[in-house]
């Protein structure tokens, strides 16, 4: 009996099934992308500016008012109550200089409490709940400062008081506000930055198209996989 002739395939005929990309999708970045973790220096640059001048104004009626009281009441000023001070001219624009730097400064903890969000995610660790104490305590803080600062104003401006005991008042007002705020802003800065959705994860770096060719026995086209 003749023996059977071997079987053989050729390469040509056997047909091809679908092929799929061989380089998977990237995910997003397991690292900050570069320079993240220099998010807000430029603000901490800026807030400290603008800080160092409102203090060089500040400075000026803190140091003069005092004593210009002390003669008021000694009666060696008596016809200098209301001008002699310099309170009322440089507390408005050291004020305004305030309010910039500590905006500056807010601003600035939040891009970093965004950074830190986004390192901290990418390595399972989670501080939310310290943000979101942070938040609350910063934001309190800013509202007790502007509170305090209204509430030594007017107790400044009760007549029962002397020249030195109002503006001590007045000072101590000035001071208070200013350090609960500098506090404040820079705890509700970080807390907001940390807690709100790191941009990274809709970054253009997390972004990805892959497109290969499918090819079947019933099929030809082209494959699109990606993130966006």
């Amino acid at each position: 009996m003749p023996a059977s002739p071997a079987l053989t395939v050729r390469p040509d005929a056997v047909t091809p099934g679908p092929v799929w990309p061989s380089t998977p999708i990237p995910d997003a970045p397991s690292v900050a992308p570069a320079g993240t973790r220099y998010y807000g220096i430029g603000l901490f640059i800026a807030s400290g500016m603008l800080g160092a001048a409102a203090l060089g104004l500040k400075l000026v009626p803190t140091l003069n008012d005092p004593n210009l009281a002390r003669e008021i009441d000694n009666g060696r000023s008596s016809d200098c109550i209301e001008f002699c001070y310099l309170g009322p001219t440089f507390n408005p624009t050291a004020a305004v200089l305030w309010v910039h730097a500590i905006g500056l400064l807010g601003a600035g903890l939040h891009k970093s409490g965004r950074w830190r969000a986004y390192g901290d995610r990418t390595r399972g660790i989670d501080r939310n709940r310290a943000a979101r104490a942070s938040t609350i305590v910063g934001f309190s803080l800013v509202a007790t400062g502007v509170a305090a600062l209204t509430a030594f104003q007017l107790g400044a401006a009760v007549p029962a008081l002397n020249a030195e005991q109002s503006v001590t008042l007045t000072e101590v007002g000035w001071w208070t506000s200013i350090a609960l705020g500098h506090v404040g802003a820079g705890l509700a800065g970080w807390g907001t930055g940390y807690r709100r959705k790191p941009r990274a994860d809709h970054s253009r770096a997390a972004k990805s198209l892959n497109v290969a060719p499918l090819l079947g026995s019933n099929m030809q086209g082209v494959m699109i996989a990606g993130r966006w």
